[in-house]
């Protein structure tokens, strides 16, 4: 009778480790875009635009143009050049608002930059906290469906008068964005009450990084 038994035990373990990353990633194309005319040298040639094209609450201010108000013949002076925009309210009664912008391509997680310098003469300041003004970057799709914002800074009722002061909007472009609005902004009467708060700023040396 055979009788013989197996006795042999495999001891052999798989000890492999799969230590591969994938570090492929969809490219961000890089942003190509530049503000055209960021210091309003040129006035107001189409390089700009307003929303809706109808308004006309702004205009090209130049050095030693005079401050509006002012009783002791104070004039104005650009930040950089010899322009700058005002902007101020539309003196609707209501809320309104007051973009100055310009648009460009982008993709998803494009970070952009939008800097520029702000001033509010003390003659012309913003007198309640209802109105303000500031730089933003504003998302959209081809379809202009709006994605969001970012913001800098407020220029209020509160800030500094007679200087420039630098104001600051960064953000990442969102999913399905595929256009950006590098807009300057003046909200009059935010908050939907009557009212007609005056004041304007003038807006100069914009960069879009």
């Amino acid at each position: 009778t055979d009788t013989d038994t197996d006795t042999d035990t495999d001891t052999d373990t798989d000890t492999d480790t799969d230590t591969d990353t994938d570090t492929d990633t969809d490219p961000v194309e890089p942003f190509t875009g530049a503000l055209a005319d960021g210091g309003f040298e040129a006035d107001w040639d189409g390089d700009w635009l307003i929303y809706p094209s109808t308004l006309t609450n702004f205009n090209i201010s130049y050095t030693g143009e005079g401050i509006y108000g002012s009783t002791t013949g104070a004039t104005f002076s650009a930040y950089a050049g010899v322009n700058a925009l005002k902007l101020y309210g539309q003196y609707t009664g209501t809320e309104n608002e007051t973009p100055v912008y310009q648009e460009f391509a982008v993709v998803e997680g494009q970070v952009l930059t939008l800097s520029g310098w702000a001033y509010m003469a003390r003659e012309e300041a913003i007198t309640a906290s209802d109105t303000y003004a500031f730089l933003a970057l504003k998302y959209f799709d081809d379809a202009y469906h709006y994605y969001g914002s970012a913001s800098s800074a407020w220029i209020t009722y509160g800030s500094a008068t007679d200087t420039w002061t630098e104001l600051i909007a960064t953000g990442t472009v969102p999913a399905s964005a595929t256009r950006v609005h590098a807009s300057v902004e003046y909200m009059q009467c935010v908050g939907g009450r009557s009212c007609y708060t005056s004041g304007s700023v003038f807006f100069d040396g914009l960069v879009l990084e």
